[in-house]
C-alpha cells in the first residue's frame, strides 16, 4: 500500500509539481491531514510555526516534513525534519522514507516519539522521557480511557521483574508525573481506583 501524502503550498505550481513527482513515485496524495501517512508542508519561515501548531492542534501526529526550513529551525516550530531550499528531488525522497519509518502514538494535544522517548506538544515543545517513562505512556495510551491496574502495568513494562514490585510502578508514576507538570503536560497522568489512565485519551 503506498504512503499517504498531505501535501500543503500556498505555491500551487510548487504543489503541482511536487504532487506529480510524488505520484511518479508510488505515492499517493490526501487533502485531509488527518487521514495521512505523512505531512509535506511548504511554508514560508514566518508562516511555518502558525501552520505547525495548527495541523497539530487538529491532532495530526504523523511525521511532518517542513520545506523551507533547515532541520533544527524545523524542529523548534513543531515539525519532525526540514529541508531547506534549494534541494534536490532526490533527498526530499530520502527525507520522508526516514519520516515513514518512524511510529508516533498521539495522546491528546500531544505526540509520543517512543524510539526517541521523547513528547511533544502542538507548539513544537519537546519533553524527553526515559525508557520505562515512554514504556508507560506508550501501554496507557492503547488502554484509552480504560484504567490501567499498577500489576497490569508491572508485567507490560518491567515483565515482572523478581526486583520489581507495584511500589516499583507507584515511584516511577510519581516521577513521571511531577516532570509532566513542571513542563507543559500538568494533569495529563490521572490516579483512580486500581491504577491510572491519561486525561482524554482514546482507544488508538
Amino acid at each position: 500500500m503506498s504512503q499517504r501524502v498531505f501535501l500543503h503550498s500556498a505555491d500551487e505550481a510548487v504543489k503541482r509539481s511536487l504532487g506529480e513527482q510524488l505520484l511518479a513515485r508510488g505515492y499517493s496524495l490526501t487533502d485531509e491531514a488527518l487521514g495521512a501517512d505523512l505531512l509535506l508542508v511548504d511554508a514560508a519561515p514566518a508562516e511555518a510555526a502558525p501552520l505547525c501548531a495548527e495541523l497539530r492542534g487538529q491532532g495530526a501526529a504523523q511525521p511532518m516534513l517542513l520545506l523551507g526550513l533547515g532541520t533544527e529551525q524545523a524542529r523548534a516550530v513543531g515539525a519532525d525534519d526540514g529541508l531547506a531550499k534549494p534541494f534536490r528531488f532526490g533527498d526530499l525522497l530520502r527525507r520522508l522514507d526516514l519520516a515513514a519509518a518512524r511510529e508516533f502514538v498521539a495522546i491528546g494535544p500531544y505526540r509520543l516519539d517512543p524510539n526517541a522517548r521523547e513528547m511533544t506538544d502542538s507548539a513544537g515543545r519537546r519533553l524527553r522521557l526515559t525508557e520505562k517513562e515512554a514504556a508507560m505512556l506508550v501501554f496507557l495510551a492503547r488502554a484509552g480511557a480504560q484504567v490501567v491496574a499498577r500489576e497490569a502495568l508491572l508485567g507490560e513494562v518491567w515483565g515482572y521483574s523478581g526486583e520489581a514490585s507495584t511500589h516499583t510502578v507507584e515511584t516511577h508514576i510519581y516521577r513521571l508525573r511531577r516532570k509532566l507538570t513542571e513542563n507543559f503536560a500538568a494533569d495529563l497522568l490521572v490516579t483512580e481506583v486500581g491504577g491510572y489512565r491519561l486525561a482524554g485519551a482514546s482507544q488508538v
